[in-house]
């Protein structure tokens, strides 16, 4: 009881920090748009941000789970505050793609004029557009993945447990736990291999390269 209760608690550990991964990402570069100054000097205390949203994210994701595994409250109402959480983050980390573009557009030389142009603010927002580039596809596909997990749990939950279809909501459930499972190694191997630079680190072992040319190949067969 105590092992299937900790793997409850990981299983939506994990599901709540999916959700949550757009917005930490937005918060983060939306600070490194205005405080460019203090994240170009990358002293210790830039560090704090990290521990501040990393933090916040377990905290979160730590309470929604142990709430809903203990019954604190109801699946449905765990289901939309995690709904709702991924929707802020994702259309926070929108906005703040849009602003680092327009401000890329708009912070040149030859816009404001010599006096006002900042080369330390240019970079950071040339930065932050390459990084928020990257990160965008792994975002949208963060959410696009979310969503089968989340229609398989809603029917698990709304699906009455005296409807005669036990047996289809048990393997929803547990199409729900593989999805899951599946994502703690797809995201990390979608991160490394969204950036040509990371490649080329990790394909000095080879394991890592049959799994980026695997990927590769897929993504080509999904594409055609």
């Amino acid at each position: 009881r105590v092992i299937l209760a900790v793997s409850s608690v990981g299983r939506e550990v994990l599901f709540a920090y999916s959700t949550l991964l757009s917005l930490l990402i937005a918060i983060d570069r939306f600070i490194a748009t205005y405080a460019y100054a203090w994240y170009e000097s990358q002293c210790a205390s830039t560090f704090i941000i990290f521990l501040l949203l990393t933090s916040f994210a377990e905290a979160y994701s730590i309470s929604l789970s142990v709430s809903v595994v203990q019954e604190f409250y109801s699946i449905s109402s765990h289901l939309f505050i995690m709904a709702t959480g991924g929707t802020v983050g994702f259309f926070c980390f929108w906005l703040v793609h849009s602003l680092n573009e327009r401000l890329r557009d708009q912070y040149r030389a030859n816009y404001f004029g010599i006096s006002e142009y900042n080369i330390a603010r240019s970079y950071q927002i040339r930065e932050n557009v390459v990084v928020l580039r990257v990160l965008r596809n792994i975002a949208v596909a963060t959410v696009h993945y979310t969503i089968p997990p989340f229609i398989l749990f809603m029917f698990f939950v709304l699906t009455p447990a005296d409807a005669g279809l036990d047996e289809w909501r048990f393997i929803t459930v547990a199409i729900y736990d593989l999805f899951i499972a599946l994502f703690a190694i797809i995201a990390p191997l979608r991160l490394l291999s969204s950036d040509i630079r990371f490649e080329r680190g990790l394909r000095r072992l080879a394991i890592f390269e049959r799994c980026l040319d695997r990927l590769r190949r897929m993504k080509t067969k999904y594409d055609s």
